[in-house]
């Protein structure tokens, strides 16, 4: 890692990361991974919508839907390069609601389906 990253990193670890190294944290991940072992990474996330239901049984669901959408646009976005496949698991249908509007290709399948 080049002294920006390491200090980004560090950020992260010490539990106190500014904001904006947040909304990048799992994108930076993304290419620390990739840099490393010179291939594409799978993503699994799972419960993937459980910040967003707890934010909106809690009353801030506008700010973490911005948040999360960010931290996943960041991660899922215009990385083909670096992405092999990619899964989130989750319960909610916040997908069909344009929260993950931003991403392209999305593909949403009940777990009945014949893909799994």
């Amino acid at each position: 890692l080049d002294q920006f990253d390491k200090q980004c990193f560090d950020q992260i670890l010490s539990g106190i990361p500014r904001h904006e190294i947040l909304l990048d944290s799992l994108g930076s991940l993304l290419r620390y991974l990739t840099d490393f072992h010179g291939r594409k990474c799978i993503i699994l996330i799972d419960e993937y919508d459980q910040p967003i239901a707890v934010a909106y049984r809690n009353g801030f669901y506008d700010d973490a839907q911005k948040f999360f959408r960010t931290v996943f646009e960041v991660l899922l976005k215009d990385n083909d390069d670096k992405i092999k496949k990619a899964l989130l698991v989750g319960v909610s249908h916040f997908a069909q609601s344009g929260f993950l509007s931003g991403l392209n290709n999305l593909m949403i399948y009940p777990m009945y389906h014949k893909t799994f």
